[in-house]
């Protein structure tokens, strides 16, 4: 399923999400701190990393803000 062009303005009004710009940064906010607490974060920036995920790529937008690089996801 090639879900790009989905619009997902449905799910984020009715089933409670909010994908904001304040809810986004606080949100990520939140998982950078728990990861940093849990020492989960490849020790090189150069690592190579692998998203195998359902998401919007956020994980990874945080590891390149965070300096990493070579970032590469699937779905």
């Amino acid at each position: 399923m090639n879900n790009a062009n989905f619009d997902y303005s449905f799910q984020y009004r009715n089933l409670g999400h909010q994908d904001t710009d304040k809810s986004r940064r606080r949100k990520m906010a939140d998982w950078f701190s728990r990861l940093k607490q849990h020492n989960v974060f490849p020790p090189s920036k150069d690592a190579a990393v692998l998203e195998i995920g359902c998401g919007m790529g956020r994980l990874l937008a945080m590891l390149k803000d965070e300096g990493y690089s070579d970032l590469t996801a699937r779905k």
